[in-house]
C-alpha cells in the first residue's frame, strides 16, 4: 500500500472517529436536558447505552488511528459502532 493511501486512511479514521465522538457528545447533552423526572431517567439510560459502543469501538479506533496501526481494523470498528448502538437500543 502506498504511503499516501495509508495517510488518507489514517485521516479518514481520525475524521470519522471525531465526528462520531462529537455526535455522541451532542446526543448525550440532548438526553440529559430533560426537565421532568421520567424523561430525565430515560435520557440517562439512553446516554449510558450510547456510551457502550463508544467505549468498545470508537475510543479504540481513535487510539489505533492516532498510533497509525491497524487502520483497517480501526475503520471497521468505527463503522460497527452505530449498528451496535442500534442493536443495544432495540434490546433495551
Amino acid at each position: 500500500m502506498p504511503a499516501s493511501s495509508g495517510t488518507r486512511l489514517r485521516w479518514m479514521v481520525l475524521a470519522l472517529g471525531g465526528i462520531e465522538l462529537l455526535a455522541l457528545i451532542a446526543f448525550v447533552g440532548l438526553m440529559l436536558t430533560g426537565s421532568d423526572p421520567i424523561g430525565k431517567s430515560i435520557g440517562q439510560g439512553m446516554a449510558q447505552l450510547a456510551l457502550l459502543p463508544m467505549l468498545a469501538c470508537v475510543v479504540p479506533a481513535l487510539a489505533l488511528g492516532i498510533s497509525n496501526r491497524r487502520l483497517g481494523v480501526a475503520l471497521i470498528l468505527l463503522l460497527a459502532a452505530l449498528p451496535l448502538a442500534f442493536v443495544l437500543w432495540r434490546l433495551a
